[in-house]
């Protein structure tokens, strides 16, 4: 039985937590394939004689399908993982594929709402994988949600990135390829490994397994895979290479996409080491204890891991959030525990009810509304700049515009990363709300906005790292935020609703602002210097920093009431927070002294609360 124990231990590593979020960050590295939009949008204009509204609207289907994912949190709830994510499959199969193929036939005589229909369902195929790989890692992960959200947000971000240097290297100068690409890659990628990203049962696992150091190894291959990115990039700007040496540049990008698997591997062989070990010293213990040289019982860690190591689901309802191990005072010994006879192990378990709520009751509740609208201000301007920033970028006259935009790429993926890590020390270490770190990233966010407006010489490029980096820090608090204030039982649904903000609020501020204050200045200038109408699309032409100036002085003011809003929610869920935060001193101590009665400061953070 001893042994039997000590082999599921090891076969648990080897298909554990750390697995599911590495291939789950490979999932993720093919769903953000709606940033590529650029690469592919010309080709779609020009084979069904589109013009650049036409194509405009399409991008707004394709930014709604992106980020509303009700349907996959409403399947979340009746699907297994696995499930979930064949749908995806299907979504963005029949979405894309059916894009490219009118698309390489030329068909023109389609409706445009039905071309419409068509990027908005590839695109949705994206929620499932996101609801899949989310729900999975946050349950597998409770103690380290920030983190995890933001490699795993993280890589999306690099995705479209990703794809387009595989793209240069193999199929370009075919856009067309491209869109076969994205309706291929993700699909081929996922059902390879569908059925190894779920929730698993144990919570401890992470801790067990050495998590501080594979997080700062995963951490570092995000951040080389940046910076190998954006080497990528420069020398591509900068020289004309061969395609051999193309070749071999794609090459190193794949092998430190795939780097991570380090980490699982790793973990699996520390995992037949432990077996081996705890083997060995099971029947060390077995002799001595047949000599008469030990009076009590010996139990292996494997037992005593599996004692203290609550599931993360009880009765369906209640997630643990945080846990403190005490072993008996005689203490713990490598690789067995070594117990008195008739008294078990105890164990401090410290939970929280965040799965009381029903998704009514969440959507009524002021904090998920005030955490709405601190979205809809910050994210959605964060979008309108972004989507004018090419734009933008021509109005100055600059000619490489695709490298800002670009950058804005790399730059929103580090703050993704820096976003999950910060948020995770503020609410772990210190007790305070993750929207504390959101506040503080759309008041830098509003501060890029103000370099946009004032477009002063190197300002642009500046703008470009505050806005796009504090953007990106959006998508790494909110998932894990609502996971912690809300619970997991419907935690896609929610997500799903949360996830009408962004594009909700710049399809506001893109129509009633971004659009109408160019166009009012194109036509001002039209009338004073007699510019031009461009003859191929009709639209209106705006030269210099006036163009965007009145907009993006709105948009700082816009992320600054966002910063409002997030203030707020810090304020109101402090209590919630202080209920999780178990400082590393208070474990020490609970471990020396198992029978110690808590503080009141202690009780106060440890006691359960409604929100």
């Amino acid at each position: 039985c001893d042994v039997m124990l000590m082999m599921a231990a090891a076969a648990a590593a080897c298909n554990g937590p750390w697995l599911v979020l590495v291939v789950s960050a490979w999932v993720e590295a093919c769903s953000g394939l709606t940033y590529a939009f650029g690469t592919y949008s010309s080709v779609i204009k020009s084979s069904l004689l589109y013009d650049q509204k036409h194509l405009n609207r399409l991008g707004v289907a394709k930014d709604v399908g992106d980020n509303v994912g009700l349907i996959a949190g409403f399947l979340c709830n009746l699907l297994p993982t696995w499930g979930l994510m064949l749908m995806g499959v299907v979504f963005n199969l029949v979405g894309y594929g059916s894009l490219w193929f009118i698309v390489v036939r030329d068909i023109t005589f389609l409706p445009f709402w039905m071309v419409c229909g068509m990027m908005f369902v590839g695109a949705n195929g994206s929620t499932f994988f996101d609801t899949a790989v989310l729900i999975s890692c946050i349950h597998n992960f409770p103690r380290s949600r920030g983190p995890v959200v933001g490699i795993l947000k993280g890589f999306k971000g690099l995705s479209g990135a990703i794809f387009t240097q595989i793209y240069a290297t193999v199929f370009a100068p075919d856009q067309a390829a491209f869109i076969f690409m994205v309706a291929v890659g993700p699909t081929m990628v996922v059902l390879a490994v569908m059925f190894v990203i779920r929730p698993l049962n144990s919570s401890c696992s992470e801790n067990a397994d050495g998590g501080a150091a594979n997080f700062r190894f995963l951490y570092g291959c995000c951040l080389t895979l940046a910076a190998y990115l954006m080497g990528v990039l420069l020398l591509q700007e900068l020289l004309t290479l061969s395609h051999a040496t193309r070749v071999i540049l794609t090459a190193g990008l794949v092998t430190l996409v795939l780097l991570p698997v380090v980490v699982p591997m790793e973990v699996c062989l520390t995992g037949r080491k432990r077996f081996a070990f705890r083997q060995e010293s099971d029947e060390l213990a077995a002799s001595l204890l047949n000599e008469g040289n030990l009076t009590g019982a010996v139990a292996p860690l494997a037992q005593v891991e599996e004692i203290g190591c609550s599931t993360n689901v009880v009765d369906g309802d209640q997630l643990a959030t945080s846990e403190i191990h005490a072993s008996h005072e005689t203490g713990t010994q490598r690789g067995h525990a070594f117990l008195p006879k008739d008294e078990p192990c105890q164990v401090l378990t410290v939970e929280k009810s965040e799965e009381k709520f029903t998704v009514l009751q969440a959507l009524t509740t002021i904090d998920f509304l005030l955490l709405f609208l601190s979205i809809c201000c910050g994210a959605g301007s964060g979008i309108t700049a972004i989507n004018n920033l090419g734009q933008m970028v021509q109005s100055l006259g600059y000619k490489n515009a695709h490298v800002f935009v670009s950058l804005v790429s790399i730059w929103n993926f580090l703050g993704r990363l820096a976003g999950g890590q910060a948020s995770e020390v503020v609410a772990r270490r210190y007790g305070f709300p993750r929207p504390l770190v959101l506040a503080v990233a759309q008041v830098a966010m509003s501060v890029g906005h103000l370099l946009f407006a004032m477009a002063l010489p190197g300002s642009l490029y500046a703008g470009s790292l505050l806005v796009g980096m504090n953007y990106g820090v959006h998508w790494a608090i909110f998932p894990a935020t609502v996971s912690e204030l809300f619970g997991l039982r419907n935690y896609g649904l929610l997500i799903g609703f949360l996830g009408l903000a962004p594009p909700l609020g710049s399809m506001t501020f893109s129509a009633l602002i971004a659009g109408p204050v160019y166009d009012w200045q194109a036509e001002k200038q039209r009338l004073v210097n007699y510019f031009p109408i461009s003859e191929d699309d009709k639209d209106l032409i705006c030269k210099g920093a006036v163009c965007f100036r009145v907009t993006y002085f709105i948009m700082a003011a816009i992320s600054l009431l966002g910063a409002v809003f997030s203030v707020i929610v810090m304020l109101r869920t402090r209590p919630v927070y202080l209920t999780m935060m178990v400082t590393e001193d208070e474990q020490l101590q609970l471990q020396k002294q198992p029978h110690r009665t808590p503080s009141k400061a202690e009780m106060l953070r440890h006691k359960k609360m409604d929100i």
